[in-house]
């Protein structure tokens, strides 16, 4: 099995544009990890621990919500639109979003964080769809699996590896400043490889359709997951799996930094490994 997997692993990764499309989403998704720690421990450093406690879970719904909401309009009408060039909007929107998280310096401004963790994650839920379906034209049809398979594991790594360095950042420059202007900067990277990609600019569904063929479409999809017992039982338990982890989320960093004292460059580090 190894012999036969481990060829056609290195042929995708020979496939120029596919590894353009990879790198450019690791550097993205490094910056990434970067923020998504360092906004919740600079709340935790303007807050009280009670106060800090409800921000952080305030945070993560804003973080969530948007991708449960708009997640699944946003398959459907990814066909309706140039993908290319809705993926590098989203890119470009996602890190000017990014920097009006440099205008929070006090408590009151904390709803600032909010809003942002709202609009990227709308543009998230906009950007992955579009990004999945752009793989069958950077990859041959029976490399699609290892295609998705390594762009997922890029995921994880990115991420573990951007909590991690988050922590450095913070403990070397007792801001968060560099980690918001990375991430801004890794939005831009991904928009400039994802320019170069050899993406058709033709859509395959006219956008004027109306809303009730939309919605209709959408039923369609819902209709085949809920006939598929595997993969409702996937989501299910992985739903359950993702709410523990959210209730990890808002507690770990108050609880390490205020009740265990320890620093905070230990503290992403480890959470990075958890």
């Amino acid at each position: 099995m190894n012999d036969i997997a481990a060829p056609r692993a290195r042929d995708v990764l020979r496939r120029g544009p596919f590894v353009s499309l990879l790198a450019g989403q690791f550097v993205s998704q490094l910056g990434d990890g970067l923020i998504y720690l360092s906004l919740i421990i600079m709340l935790n450093r303007l807050l009280d621990e009670t106060r800090a406690t409800a921000a952080i879970g305030i945070l993560l719904i804003c973080q969530t919500a948007p991708r449960v909401l708009f997640g699944l309009l946003a398959g459907v009408y990814v066909d309706r639109l140039d993908r290319k060039r809705l993926m590098i909007v989203a890119d470009v929107a996602r890190g000017l979003i990014v920097l009006a998280c440099l205008l929070v310096t006090r408590p009151d401004d904390i709803w600032i964080y909010y809003v942002c963790a709202a609009l990227l994650s709308a543009l998230s839920a906009v950007f992955a769809p579009a990004k999945s379906a752009s793989l069958p034209h950077l990859v041959t049809k029976d490399q699609l699996l290892i295609a998705n398979t390594l762009s997922q594991t890029g995921f994880y790594v990115a991420l573990t590896t951007g909590t991690a360095l988050a922590g450095v950042l913070i403990g070397v420059f007792d801001s968060p400043v560099p980690a918001i202007i990375f991430d801004a900067i890794s939005f831009g990277v991904s928009a400039l490889f994802i320019a170069a990609l050899p993406l058709p600019h033709h859509v395959q569904r006219a956008s004027t359709q109306r809303a009730a063929q939309v919605w209709a479409e959408l039923k369609d999809g819902l209709r085949f997951i809920a006939g598929q017992r595997l993969l409702v039982g996937s989501i299910a338990g992985f739903s359950l799996t993702m709410l523990g982890a959210g209730a990890t989320n808002v507690l770990f960093v108050p609880f390490v930094v205020n009740d265990l004292g320890l620093s905070e460059t230990w503290v992403e580090i480890g959470r990075a490994h958890v």
